[in-house]
């Protein structure tokens, strides 16, 4: 892991140093190129040894349970696949019986209010016949099932 950080700096070093070169020829355009390129790199390397947000879903989680009951819950998506970076969204498919009857754009209201985490939170809320049908499709929670991890249920 360590090899992989230094990795990631040492690009975003010879992409700062591109970013230079660049700005003293006035190539501007080329410059800010590098420029971001820097960041996206550094960001990159500063991740790789980052909290992957366990302790944020955990709490998370624990706060939900006492609103529903919770019959399964995935983190999919970068989170899941550990290729994410310092400011990576969670990804998460609950399913839970209390969301019958209750309208699909609604059903993450009480939920989001409970994420204390300044990281974004998408979570797709289904009831267990629709998670299952949904686990059919060609879809994003087929695929999510297929790369994803079980931390619930």
């Amino acid at each position: 892991m360590r090899k992989e950080i230094d990795d990631w700096f040492e690009q975003a070093k010879a992409d700062l140093k591109s970013s230079t070169d660049l700005l003293k020829t006035e190539n501007f355009y080329a410059s800010v190129f590098f420029s971001q390129q820097t960041t996206e790199n550094g960001k990159g390397g500063a991740s790789m040894g980052r909290n992957d947000a366990s302790d944020e879903i955990e709490k998370f989680l624990k706060m939900v349970k006492e609103i529903i009951r919770v019959e399964k819950v995935i983190v999919f998506g970068s989170r899941a696949r550990g290729d994410y970076l310092v400011d990576s969204d969670v990804d998460l498919i609950m399913v839970s019986r209390d969301f019958e009857g209750v309208p699909f754009y609604e059903r993450m209201d009480k939920l989001i209010l409970l994420w204390e985490s300044p990281l974004d939170l998408d979570v797709l809320c289904y009831t267990p016949e629709e998670f299952k049908m949904k686990q059919e499709e060609i879809c994003i929670v087929k695929q999510a099932v297929e790369e994803g991890v079980v931390i619930a249920g």
